[in-house]
């Protein structure tokens, strides 16, 4: 009979134990659970604002190549049609057209090469605000007092 009180005694002590660890790990998940949700939270927050911030500065970086293409255009215009009515025109005819053409294909191309950055720069906060909240998806938990399924 001694043997077998011991045993239980034991037993029963080591249950109570495993027990109680189990409690404090599911009451140490539930806190970081919480603690990773709030940091998540948080950074979300500043990816939206980040994306929001690089939306409005690739729209501008746009529109401001967009005016300064338009300004250059005009300039170019104006400065042609007063060369045109100078006696030089005949001179420099050919060269100021193709100084014209290589003006306006470089203020084109740097009009696209902005928006391909802006675009670029759109895409990688949009695809860094997705990994953020994919990320997010809660984990199936065992029971508290059963060991987890693998």
């Amino acid at each position: 009979m001694g043997i077998s009180n011991f045993f239980k005694g034991l037993f029963s002590k080591t249950k109570e134990e495993a027990t109680e660890l189990s409690d404090k790990a599911n009451k140490l998940a539930e806190e970081a659970k919480q603690e990773l949700k709030e940091a998540t939270s948080e950074i979300r927050k500043e990816a939206s604002e980040g994306l929001e911030k690089a939306k409005a500065f690739s729209a501008n970086v746009v529109e401001e190549a967009k005016e300064l293409g338009k300004e250059a255009m005009a300039e170019a215009r104006e400065t042609m049609e007063e060369i045109k009515q100078s006696e030089m025109v005949h001179n420099v005819s050919q060269s100021i057209e193709t100084a014209w053409d290589t003006a306006k294909q470089k203020a084109e191309d740097l009009a696209d090469k902005a928006q391909d950055a802006a675009q670029s720069m759109m895409d990688k906060a949009k695809n860094a605000m997705d990994d953020l909240t994919s990320d997010e998806k809660p984990a199936e938990q065992a029971p508290p007092n059963e060991p987890p399924k693998a």
